[in-house]
């Protein structure tokens, strides 16, 4: 009998590991030939890039229940022709086929793992979900979070969509002010960026970023950049911006040339700003953002103890990046005559958070650090109660503590 020059012929086996590696090679040769598929699906209408892709019902049905309903279920789908998918993007869909014929995605990218993420939600496929958030969880930073941010916002993600806007949160200026924010889309987008009272950035900060993202959006539309065409750009999002938090000197050289505002906008931001007595009807926030971790930012040097050496010899290491549960840094060291010498210190209770790991000294084991105590003793207090001296505290760069990594990963 012969055999399709696609399909080798395996070899006899009795170990039954190999045999059901042998199977999933078999599975996995399918999937890439395409041989004695049985359906096709033409998939991306919705995103301008149809792509078709064949497939086997077998494999499909056995490992979602979306696919097993749509071929086997009370109303089968008719295979009469490609069944039309539009509203899943086709690297989506490849990396869902990829994921139920192999259980590996090898193409998956901070670009689409949010379409693939919601892919999977479609058809009911968890474990491709886990992936992908596991993905995130990895790939995620301050550098690629808009990217993420604006596809899990298109697709209501909202567990992401949290976990990207806390990465803004905590690096406002240079995200605020990078070319990233002025290339985002959508107007929901910003929006929910410039409403959040946990930004770390100064108002003028966030003003200015909202003038360029204006005039480029304007630029998008072909428009020119007038002030009545920016504020249509920007709609309710205008009214998140915190314009009497601004000194009086960048309320006169921001909104006050560029014809953001109003000119009885402008009156009752300055009357707000010098009036003894204080309007209740303003149009815009007043209150300050409350920030994330005031005293971390990028660029500052702080000192960690070198976990190679047990002599208290602390080596200054300089902030890259901040994010939710870590710092990330680069070492820094400057040694003269055996000596470090660091630009700015953080005092050690400052980079603890409540619920982290601290190795204490006098017992030699480690703890979950509660709360700094406001005394001159400089006590804390850690799990169970139990008070020690901050100085008996020893804060790893690599053991101990997980937020913190040698090198920005």
């Amino acid at each position: 009998m012969s055999t399709d020059a696609n399909f080798s012929a395996a070899p006899e086996v009795r170990d039954s590991d190999s045999k059901m590696g042998q199977i999933a090679d078999f599975v996995k040769q399918a999937f890439v030939t395409g041989k004695l598929s049985d359906v096709i699906f033409s998939v991306g209408r919705d995103f301008g890039k149809m792509q078709s892709f064949s497939a086997h019902k077998f494999v499909l049905c056995i490992r979602s229940s979306v696919f097993h309903t749509m071929f086997y279920g009370s109303l089968p789908e008719k295979c009469e022709g490609a069944i039309d998918i539009p509203d899943v993007h086709p690297d989506a869909f490849a990396n869902l086929l990829s994921f139920l014929y192999t259980d590996a995605v090898d193409n998956l990218s901070i670009d689409n793992v949010i379409e693939t993420m919601a892919c999977a939600d479609k058809y009911d496929v968890p474990q491709l979900m886990e992936v992908c958030a596991d993905f995130v969880e990895r790939q995620l930073n301050s550098r690629n979070c808009l990217a993420v941010l604006k596809n899990a916002v298109y697709w209501h993600v909202e567990h992401i969509v949290e976990k990207c806007l806390i990465l803004v949160d905590l690096n406002s200026a240079a995200i605020l002010q990078s070319k990233e924010f002025t290339d985002i889309i959508s107007q929901d987008t910003v929006h929910n960026i410039l409403k959040r009272d946990t930004l770390s950035a100064e108002e003028n900060i966030v003003y200015l970023a909202v003038e360029r993202w204006a005039t480029e959006a304007c630029a998008r539309c072909g428009l020119d950049t007038s002030g009545a065409n920016r504020r249509q750009m920007l709609g309710d999002a205008l009214f998140s911006i915190r314009f009497p938090l601004l000194t009086g000197a960048q309320l006169a050289d921001g909104p006050g040339k560029s014809g953001l505002l109003t000119e009885m906008e402008l009156l009752s931001v300055f009357m707000y700003q010098n009036a003894t007595e204080k309007s209740p009807y303003l149009a815009f926030p007043i209150a300050r953002r409350t920030g994330v971790r005031k005293t971390f930012a990028v660029g500052e040097k702080i000192f960690l103890q070198d976990p190679d050496y047990d002599g208290g010899w602390w080596e200054p290491a300089t902030i890259t990046e901040i994010q939710p549960e870590r710092l990330v840094y680069t070492w820094c060291i400057n040694h003269k005559e055996g000596v470090t010498t660091p630009d700015k210190v953080i005092p050690v209770k400052d980079l603890l958070v409540k619920g982290q790991k601290v190795y204490v000294r006098s017992v030699g084991k480690y703890a979950e650090y509660d709360h700094a105590e406001e005394d001159a003793q400089h006590r804390v207090t850690l799990n169970g109660g139990r008070d020690v001296r901050l100085a008996d505290l020893m804060l790893h760069a690599n053991v101990g503590l997980s937020w913190m990594t040698k090198a920005a990963k």
